[in-house]
């Protein structure tokens, strides 16, 4: 189960689409990003199964994507208060203790601050490859990413309940509860940029579906 980003835009409004991740305006040089490590780690004691960690890889916290010539000046005006689309984004970005503090905010367990977690800084084309169905994440309507390939996200997992936030019944999402998620987050701008629940996740703890 996937959730794309929460913050759809205003006129010429973004639809999620395939991520085409085209050049980006580059602040400062970066390696490029290869294949993210999985380095088994010791059992957490937290947790029931070995920790697995991605490592953090190096990004740009602000990169910007460059834009369409063609597109409106409507649409370059919204895409500028659209968080993850600007190199402005206000406020102090996310560390990883937030990071983490935020994801598990998305349990539905009673207690959530003590939930199993793992999280990697890494840029957006590598944690959008990671995700595996990148679809949902905001684009353009020609396919141009709205997040810059080499901007900061965090990527974090928690292994805790998650119930979808939509549904048509309580029943129904009830019956549809998962034991872990994972959660992308613009690391500038604390925009959440995708969600996945459920087996098919990939899990920095575990190693599941991470390769």
């Amino acid at each position: 189960m996937a959730r794309s980003m929460k913050k759809m835009l205003g006129m010429g409004s973004v639809v999620g689409g395939a991520v085409a991740v085209g050049a980006v305006v580059a602040a400062t040089q970066m390696r490029a990003p290869s294949a993210p490590d999985v380095v088994p780690q010791a059992v957490d004691a937290a947790a029931s199964t070995p920790v697995a960690v991605v490592s953090d890889t190096p990004c740009e916290l602000k990169a910007v994507p460059a834009l369409p010539a063609g597109i409106s000046n409507q649409l370059r005006q919204d895409l500028s208060h659209a968080g993850p689309s600007s190199a402005d984004s206000t406020g102090t970005p996310l560390n990883r203790a937030q990071a983490i503090a935020t994801a598990q905010s998305n349990s539905s367990a009673s207690d959530v601050t003590g939930l199993p977690a793992a999280a990697a800084e890494l840029p957006f084309k590598m944690a959008a490859s990671l995700a595996g169905d990148a679809a949902s994440a905001p684009s353009l309507p020609d396919g141009t990413s709205t997040i810059a390939a080499s901007r900061c996200v965090w990527m974090v997992t928690i292994h805790g309940a998650f119930v979808p936030d939509s549904g048509p019944s309580n029943e129904a999402r009830l019956a549809h509860s998962f034991n872990t998620y994972t959660v992308i987050y613009d690391e500038l701008s604390g925009t959440e940029v995708w969600l996945n629940a459920g087996p098919s996740a990939p899990d920095l703890i575990s190693g599941a579906n991470v390769s």
